[in-house]
């Protein structure tokens, strides 16, 4: 048609072509559509974004020498088999970095590893000093969105393991919740910590104090959904059986209760849990294992919640416990033995005998794949006061603070006194509700038993 407006191609170097050259006719070189190619390009990579950035449903952060181990434990041991998870450890100490992360990736596992601060400067020894190290840190934030943290993600769950007794786990943990929350405002979070040994320095339980201060509340607002409370005096203790027979032993124990959790993750049972926590305003939990108990040897499950009640992985007084979560583990072989409603009930039976002062309670079945008798149980109980669970920790803090005489004497771990009282009142504030709590349950049962 004389009115049809003839459309050209431009070679690269700017030549104009009919529609029908494949070369140009002045220069020779290959034309392009440059249109049709991005459109190409982009529907390729379009196509394999699921690859390129996999949606990642659980964080495991490791902070400071023993949460690095704990992560790394993890990730040797489970990371092939833990689809839709990365892996990210962060210390202070140079030196400790090795060929985990290589190994790891040349496996398919996102894993990657960061150092902060300078060591010589003590950031490694007190909470303070690690605190200031992750704060100044450029590239922390750069590295969570690497690890798979993104906006708006309803379904994501941070895992943080840190021994709070140094000063990098005790300093990193709390800062890096709360960046995690900036980065997602919709992520569940959840802090794995370690308190020291009654026997260990003052200043490991001044770092423990601050630092569980600090997971519980962070500039004034409620930081970690759930921090769960281990003691290293009764970790050490612990023992389970793998799926192979292989024995855990601390941080084991505590690298495969973090997979407990990753199995719950696809069922959005740990995004649950965190905000039954937060409507709850319980944060600190203490958890009751048993791993890798025989049914042929155990017989039934009360047995073995029975056993997982004679091992709570810190100090916790049954009678103040108002918050019990049943997490379980079930091998399909013997899954018909043991069906939802049987395992709610002798839940429930466990509740009335170890905890009179019931208020929430949670039951999260997992059935996995694998011909085996041997059940996984954790019960994580909540509403004791933080001050109660951490006892020895309280004790050696106030040892730790009654040798300070200087109050500018602070300066040397990186805090200040307004720091110090500011933990303080967070730890008193979080026993005041819980005390609240568990009075205001205790009246509720006596109307009920006055109505009854």
């Amino acid at each position: 048609m004389e009115n049809e407006i003839q459309q050209n191609l431009y070679c690269p170097n700017g030549h104009e072509n009919p529609l029908e050259n494949s070369v140009c006719v002045e220069c020779g070189l290959p034309i392009v559509e440059w249109e049709k190619e991005l459109n190409s390009l982009l529907g390729r990579m379009d196509a394999k974004i699921d690859f390129v950035v996999p949606h990642i449903r659980g964080s495991y952060l490791g902070l400071g020498t023993v949460g690095n181990e704990i992560v790394t434990n993890l990730c040797n041991n489970f990371g092939e088999d833990m689809p839709g998870v990365s892996f990210l450890n962060i210390d202070s100490m140079k030196s400790t970095r090795d060929k985990t992360a290589e190994e790891a990736t040349s496996r398919g596992v996102r894993f990657y590893q960061h150092s902060i601060g300078d060591t010589s400067a003590g950031g490694s020894i007190y909470c303070g000093l690690g605190e200031r190290a992750v704060m100044q840190d450029d590239q922390i934030e750069s590295y969570l969105h690497m690890s798979g943290i993104r906006n708006e993600d309803t379904s994501q769950t941070v895992f943080v393991a840190a021994a709070v007794g140094g000063g990098t786990g005790s300093g990193a943990a709390p800062t890096i919740v709360n960046l995690c929350r900036l980065c997602n405002q919709e992520v569940s979070t959840i802090a794995m910590i370690i308190s020291p040994s009654r026997h260990e320095a003052d200043h490991s339980h001044l770092n423990a104090f601050y630092g569980i201060s600090k997971l519980l509340t962070f500039n004034g607002k409620a930081n970690a959904d759930t921090v769960l409370m281990l003691n290293h005096d009764k970790l050490r203790h612990i023992r389970g059986v793998g799926r192979q027979g292989k024995e855990y032993k601390a941080a084991e124990v505590a690298s495969y209760l973090l997979k407990l959790f990753q199995l719950n993750l696809q069922r959005s049972g740990m995004v649950r849990m965190c905000r039954l926590n937060r409507g709850t305003k319980i944060q600190a939990f203490v958890p009751c294992v048993a791993i890798g108990r025989s049914m042929e040897i155990f017989g039934n499950l009360a047995n073995v919640m029975e056993s997982a009640a004679a091992y709570p992985l810190a100090e916790i007084d049954f009678n103040n416990v108002i918050a019990s979560y049943l997490l379980i583990r079930i091998p399909k072989a013997i899954a018909n033995m043991y069906p939802d409603e049987a395992v709610s009930e002798e839940f429930e039976a466990w509740n009335n005998r170890y905890i009179p002062n019931m208020s929430s309670s949670l039951v999260q079945i997992l059935h996995t794949d694998e011909r085996s008798d041997r059940i996984d149980v954790c019960i994580m109980l909540g509403g004791a006061n933080a001050g109660e669970i951490m006892a020895d920790t309280v004790t050696g803090y106030r040892r730790f603070k009654a040798s300070v005489t200087n109050p500018n004497q602070w300066e040397e771990y990186g805090l200040s006194e307004q720091q110090i009282r500011e933990a303080e009142q967070v730890m008193e504030n979080y026993d005041r509700s819980m005390e609240g709590l568990r009075n205001r349950n205790a009246t509720d049962w006596s109307n009920t038993d006055s109505q009854d």
